[in-house]
């Protein structure tokens, strides 16, 4: 749900751009990072975690999307 579905994907791809648009930051989503979070402990990616975290609450949190 939270990675395989063509809908949350999209969201994903905005949320991206929205990081590039700004923060001017590159960011490399892999299905792994966005069902947890990355591990690096740096201001950067304590903004990316709580970026996911949120986005996940988000997914979890609508009704079933349908594409």
């Amino acid at each position: 749900m939270f990675a395989e579905c063509f809908v949350v994907k999209e969201i994903w791809i905005e949320i991206e751009r929205w990081i590039l648009e700004v923060f001017k930051l590159q960011t490399a989503s892999d299905r792994y990072s966005t069902l947890f979070e990355k591990y690096e402990n740096s201001r950067i990616h304590r903004l990316e975690n709580l970026i996911i975290l949120f986005t996940n609450r988000y997914i979890f949190q609508r009704p079933k999307m349908r594409p």
